[in-house]
């Protein structure tokens, strides 16, 4: 899931940097190109920090059940 959100993001930079390059000038585009990268990263980083919380509160649960004395 994540590799195709950066190849979309991608394909969008270099859409805006081709259509930027005529509309408005080099700059819109060389600054998606720059940035749509740098987003990603954000992107994936909070997505592998919300799996890790997930799965430290999961080995939590599992700990602590184990610990509970047996009724």
């Amino acid at each position: 899931m994540s590799a195709l959100t950066g190849l979309l993001a991608a394909l969008g930079a270099f859409t805006i940097y081709y259509l930027g390059a005529w509309w408005q000038g080099a700059g819109t585009g060389l600054a998606a190109l720059i940035l749509g990268p740098i987003f990603v990263i954000i992107y994936l980083a909070v997505i592998r920090m919300t799996l890790e919380f997930y799965l430290s509160v999961v080995r939590m649960s599992e700990d602590i059940h184990k610990r509970l004395p047996q009724a």
